[in-house]
Formats: structure tokens, C-alpha cells, sequence
């Protein structure tokens, strides 16, 4: 049953959710999806090249093993406040369930954090 917010259909589903124990290049087919990296050491999810067809895509990540979790941007785009082709990641190792939302936005050739726990850092 949909619900309705300011005049707006919000339907709400089940997210693919993709687990992964190994570094991970992300496809634009994942977007919408939940990845979780579950591993004692450092991995590294990369995000995908994207333009204007990408704008609205969503991802979230989450950190489940005690290692480092980094999320590297491709090309010159954004994660959050990072430097061009930067990362964003989480390496405490006591945040096991870390875990960020992100969004692309494409006017700002920038993947917008939407939502986050733990302590998530940019380069």
C-alpha cells in the first residue's frame, strides 16, 4: 500500500542487498542497492563513471568486519566534502555496522551523503 506524503505517492520496497569480502568495482546495475563489506581488512568499493543519465542514483554501504571500508569516486567526481576523485571511509575498527547513504547528483558532479553512521572520513 503506497503511502502519501505532501501529495506524493512514496511506495517503499526491499533493496537488492550485495555482500562482498573483497574489494568490489560497482556497476551502474547496483544502483538502489545495499553493499556490505564484511572483513578484518582494508577494501574498497569503487564507484562507476557517471553523468547525467546517473542523477538521483542511490547507494549504501555498510561496513560489517572490523577493517577499513573506503569508497573511492572515479574520474574528478565528489563523495561528500572529498578532493576530485577522492574517497570517503570509516577505519575504526570498533564501528562494525558503519554504514553511509550516498546520492549523485550530477549538477554538482557530486555524490551527496545523505545519511551516515559511525565516523566516516574524506580525502
Amino acid at each position: 500500500m503506497p503511502i502519501f506524503i505532501n501529495g506524493q505517492d512514496m511506495t517503499f520496497g526491499k533493496a537488492d542487498v550485495l555482500s562482498k569480502t573483497g574489494n568490489y568495482v560497482i556497476t551502474t546495475a547496483d544502483f538502489g542497492s545495499t553493499l556490505r563489506m564484511n572483513s578484518g581488512s582494508t577494501q574498497i568499493f569503487t564507484l562507476p563513471s557517471v553523468g547525467s543519465a546517473e542523477d538521483g542514483a542511490r547507494l549504501t554501504i555498510v561496513k560489517l568486519g572490523a577493517g577499513q571500508v573506503t569508497i573511492q569516486a572515479a574520474d574528478s567526481d565528489l563523495i561528500g566534502e572529498s578532493s576530485a576523485g577522492g574517497t570517503l571511509y570509516n577505519s575504526v575498527a570498533g564501528e562494525i555496522y558503519a554504514t553511509v547513504s550516498l546520492e549523485y547528483v550530477h549538477g554538482s558532479v557530486k555524490w551527496v551523503v545523505r545519511g551516515a553512521h559511525g565516523t566516516w572520513t574524506t580525502t
